[in-house]
């Protein structure tokens, strides 16, 4: 079992068995891999398996497959290398294939649900991978950065987790502030709302509202208003401690690096019952006493479009 012919003869052994039979194999393999040497061979044998998988399929113009062959077949390998990065390995030659299934290029609508565990499970190796601070391939940016929509909550929690990393690396993610913001209004679970924060949070501090936007002649600094309104928000008592932590470290970072922000974070402060705390015990309530400070320096005038209102109840259109 632990010598290199019969490692090779259980990943080979993939491609012509049966699935239920697939899953034995599978068993054996984590079991094997028991040390960094071994988890690094098995990568490169179980490399030639996902190529297989994919080498009849087609690729959309967003550089994913539209189909995947033998998806059940797919998910066993991502959880096999999963074991072999956690023992060691590196992933270096298997990454860019994993990429081009972290979406499936078709409705979501029209998805199986192992086509949905498939994108969970590449979505899950990739932020093991970059939380492991390794950099990826332009290539592999660009696939994590494509525009495409998921409906899964708990895959998109790894890619914000992913989308933060990426600009806590240098990488410009404006091309995420749109979805970021959308994903952190409709809230979803605790874990997506979290990595959204951290992620437009990381945006702000890597200057990415300043990139221009595409055919336009403005900036992502248009995108600052509804960044300061949810973030305000997010510090209302009935969200979650984390919450109101990632919300308020954001909006500090917003007012030091864009004062144009600072009189709406005090507008929808007031109009919404944030108050500056007089004894403030907690991590959270001396970050909102340091908020209302930056704030009050030099407020000068409001970001805010001029057919916006603040409400008490949020934000109303003139």
């Amino acid at each position: 079992m632990n010598s290199n012919k019969s490692i090779e003869q259980l990943v080979h052994s993939f491609m012509s068995e049966e699935l239920e039979k697939c899953h034995i194999i599978k068993d054996a393999l984590i079991e094997a891999v028991a040390s960094k040497e071994i988890a690094s061979k098995v990568v490169l044998l179980l490399k030639d398996c996902l190529i297989t998988c994919q080498s009849e399929q087609e690729i959309g113009n967003k550089g994913f497959y539209k189909e995947v062959s033998n998806p059940e077949l797919v998910v066993i390998i991502l959880e096999i290398l999963h074991k072999c990065f956690k023992t060691g390995a590196d992933l270096a030659p298997v990454i860019v294939h994993i990429a081009h299934i972290l979406y499936i290029d078709k409705r979501e609508s029209d998805k199986s649900k192992i086509e949905l565990y498939i994108q969970f499970c590449a979505a899950a190796i990739l932020d093991l991978v970059i939380s492991s601070e390794i950099s990826f391939s332009q290539e592999v940016i660009g696939l994590i950065l494509a525009d495409v929509y998921r409906s899964d909550k708990l895959t998109e929690e790894y890619m914000c987790d992913i989308y933060c990393k990426l600009a806590e690396q240098g990488v410009n993610i404006s091309s995420k502030i749109k979805s970021l913001l959308t994903t952190l209004h409709n809230e979803g679970t605790l874990v997506l709302m979290k990595n959204s924060l951290l992620a437009l949070w990381a945006a702000v501090r890597g200057g990415c509202f300043d990139t221009k936007i595409p055919n336009s002649d403005n900036t992502y600094n248009l995108w600052l208003w509804h960044l300061v309104t949810k973030c305000v928000w997010k510090l209302k008592p009935k969200y979650e401690e984390v919450i109101k932590l990632g919300a308020v470290g954001c909006l500090i970072e917003t007012a030091i690096r864009y004062p144009q922000t600072r009189f709406l974070i005090l507008e929808c402060m007031e109009k919404w019952g944030i108050r500056e705390p007089k004894r403030p015990r907690t991590v959270f309530k001396r970050d909102l006493v340091q908020l209302f400070s930056y704030c009050r320096e030099n407020p000068g005038i409001t970001c805010l479009p001029s057919n916006i209102q603040i409400g008490k109840r949020g934000i109303m259109y003139t």
